[in-house]
């Protein structure tokens, strides 16, 4: 009889695999040292209160790209073709209708993020990248496909000194009382996503928090534009660009500008949505408030003498703007409760008022806004990105 060559199958059942236990004591250090770490760096170049030419903070941020790039070793071998691919994609390194540019000389800045890096211990993690918190003298600049249709004025002879650069969109303006961040990060190192679109609404919310942290303001987004509105008006400008997935360009807050010169643009080539200051709105919000009391009653003859209704958006800063003015709104509603005499009175001084321009309180002046919306925007970077910013010491400044 021939004997079958076929295997028997097996019976035997294999154990299931159970992965190594870690002793009870070595997983709660494991877990202490993860609560306890530190966000990842990101070095500060502050110069919130300094008007920084835009080629000399051009120049600075490409520098920084090429640091931020270099901490990453897969990246540093390419390096050298970053710069160059960047001003041959349609970045014009000298202003239209300016016949020099600002300059300044770079020192040896002991902070910066590969010099970060660098003087670390070994087992700390090198920087993030970096940020720029600037204002600039008047410019207008271009996205590198932008069209200058947008433009309301001759573009061989524009008004302010004018850029055609990397970022995305259309032409939009920098100037005096604006606040500029310009992030340098790698965003394929965590916490961050190497995703644009993330990183974009990322700073849209950075906006939004700073304007409810600041001054109660309800930021918003619309759905198919970049940028953040309050009330239907634009009050923040967003346009990036990123080599090897380490970012550039970045926001621009309108807190205090002259809006003067967006008159002569289409601003980001949007026609239907008007650009606004957060002065401007507390201001309008602040002139709203004079003429309602605290339990929402309107005085006729008051309001005959009210200016012109203020945006919708002032709605959103009763809490802030109720501040201006309160002990004369009741004194008008008081002496308007009475007699005759009193509405008389309330109308002479509502008539009055008009004369005089209001008077806000220094937490809405220009320099004071500025300086908390500084902080603003730190706090809140550093939440929605989970960083941690490191002041640039030593001789920062001089690089900016």
């Amino acid at each position: 009889m021939e004997r079958s060559t076929a295997a028997a199958p097996c019976t035997a059942t294999r154990a299931p695999h159970r992965p190594q236990q870690l002793p009870r004591q070595q997983r709660r250090q494991q877990l202490a040292a993860a609560c306890s770490a530190e966000p990842p760096r990101v070095v500060l170049y502050d110069s919130y209160d300094r008007l920084v030419p835009y080629e000399q903070a051009w120049k600075l941020q490409k520098e920084l790209v090429e640091e931020v790039c270099c901490l990453s070793p897969s990246s540093c071998s390419s390096s050298s073709s970053s710069s160059s691919s960047s001003r041959s994609n349609g970045a014009s390194s000298r202003p239209r209708g300016s016949s020099s540019s600002s300059h300044a000389s770079s020192s040896n800045d002991t902070r910066s993020p590969a010099a970060a890096a660098n003087s670390s211990d070994s087992d700390t993690q090198p920087p993030l990248g970096a940020l720029m918190l600037l204002q600039h003298p008047p410019v207008y600049t271009l996205g590198a496909g932008a069209t200058e249709e947008n433009l309301r004025f001759d573009p061989e002879a524009p008004p302010h000194p004018m850029y055609r650069i990397e970022r995305g969109g259309e032409v939009t303006y920098h100037g005096p009382g604006q606040l500029v961040m310009y992030p340098i990060l790698d965003l394929r190192r965590p916490p961050l996503q190497p995703d644009l679109h993330w990183y974009l609404r990322g700073l849209e919310e950075v906006v939004i928090r700073a304007l409810d942290a600041v001054s109660g303001l309800q930021g918003e987004r619309i759905p198919g534009l970049t940028g953040v509105w309050v009330g239907g008006q634009k009050v923040a400008a967003l346009g990036v660009r990123a080599s090897r997935w380490v970012t550039y360009h970045g926001l621009a807050l309108n807190v205090a500008p002259d809006l003067e010169p967006f008159r002569h643009i289409v601003p980001c080539g949007i026609t239907n949505r008007p650009v606004a200051s957060i002065q401007g709105l507390l201001e309008a919000a602040a002139a709203e408030e004079r003429w309602i009391s605290e339990d929402g009653w309107v005085d006729p003859l008051a309001a005959g003498f009210a200016p012109a209704a203020a945006p919708a958006a002032a709605t959103q800063l009763a809490a802030v703007a109720a501040a201006l003015g309160q002990q004369q709104q009741q004194q008008a509603v008081a002496a308007a409760t009475g007699s005759m005499a009193g509405a008389a009175a309330a109308a002479g001084a509502a008539a009055a008022v008009t004369e005089q321009p209001a008077q806000l309180p220094a937490s809405l002046q220009a320099d004071q806004l500025l300086t908390e919306y500084r902080h603003g925007l730190l706090d809140a970077f550093q939440e929605v990105f989970g960083v941690q910013l490191e002041a640039a010491a030593g001789s920062s400044a001089a690089r900016l």
